[in-house]
């Protein structure tokens, strides 16, 4: 009899453990606050870094409430190290990852108005993370619940990564 209670009970345990984990990765609740804004530091950051949180937000706020700033401006020598870029200039760099970024928000569905490009200081390639922070709190003072999805700022190789979700994290 002892052994048929203790049984009981180990089987009661395990429903109940499994009715808690089910609640706890329930898909049905929202990852994302009505708007969402995604900062990706790069050209092509949108597709790898964010391309599917991209299309979840899409799914669960629809197309009017996501929002895409791109921070930087791609110019940089890695990216353009093939001997059949050596003649761009650095303007014709920018318009070649501008086109390529903006056919891939497209792509991902994000409305054309809803995509922002940060203007260059000063005709340079440097990050102006001041506008960045800016961006983000025009958002916030324009909009109720805003989640904003930058890079990490701990666990990335790439400095100007980290400093974007540094400056997301910070606010």
């Amino acid at each position: 009899m002892n052994k048929n209670i203790t049984m009981l009970i180990i089987s009661f345990l395990i429903v109940a453990v499994i009715g808690v984990m089910q609640q706890s990765t329930s898909y049905e609740q929202s990852n994302f606050g009505d708007t969402v804004v995604f900062y990706p530091q790069h050209e092509d950051d949108e597709t790898l870094w964010a391309g599917s949180a991209i299309l979840e937000a899409i799914k669960e706020r629809g197309a009017d409430n996501v929002y895409v700033v791109l921070v930087s401006y791609g110019t940089g020598i890695k990216v353009f190290k093939d001997e059949k870029y050596s003649n761009l200039s650095n303007q014709e760099k920018y318009e070649y990852r501008e086109r390529e970024f903006l056919d891939a928000v497209k792509e991902l569905g994000v409305k054309k108005e809803n995509i922002i490009l940060l203007p260059r200081i000063n005709n340079s390639e440097v990050t102006s993370f001041n506008l960045m922070e800016k961006t983000a709190l025009d958002f916030e003072r324009k909009f109720d619940n805003v989640t904003h999805v930058a890079h990490t700022y701990k666990y990335d190789w790439h400095l100007q990564h980290l400093k974007n979700g540094s400056t997301i994290q910070s606010l």
